[in-house]
């Protein structure tokens, strides 16, 4: 998604990354399923590595293309964890203009529910923008 509607009038951007006025959702009753499944694959990769089979392991785990012998162990972590986190959240996103939520009704979708805002005023942060 590059553009989004609001129901004010405004328009909601998504041409960059770091944006302060999005989020992301992930269910409570998918996060269980997904912490698991992170650390059962966390956990299989470091046998690997403790069982000298890493370049192995990586070939089987990962798409074709994947930069078996350039990667730290850090980075494939990243990938690992990423590759959970990024699939079963939905996109949430604030109008700065109203202070409304979107939020994506189905991963992946161009569909979003709307969420008027009661108690924001313009001009004051995201309630997405984290804190520094």
């Amino acid at each position: 998604m590059s553009k989004l509607g609001c129901e004010c009038g405004s328009t909601i951007s998504d041409t960059t990354d770091n944006i302060p006025y999005k989020g992301a959702i992930i269910r409570d009753q998918d996060k269980e399923a997904l912490y698991d499944q992170m650390a059962s694959d966390l956990n299989a990769f470091m046998k690997a590595v403790l069982q000298d089979k890493r370049d192995e392991w990586l070939r089987h785990y990962f798409l074709p293309g994947y930069p078996v012998e350039n990667i730290k162990d850090e980075e494939v972590f990243s990938d690992i964890l990423f590759r959970y986190v990024i699939s079963p959240s939905l996109d949430i996103y604030q109008c700065m203009e109203c202070g409304s939520i979107k939020i994506q009704t189905e991963a992946a979708s161009n569909t979003f529910a709307s969420f008027t805002a009661r108690a924001w005023e313009k001009g004051r942060p995201s309630i997405l923008q984290a804190p520094r």
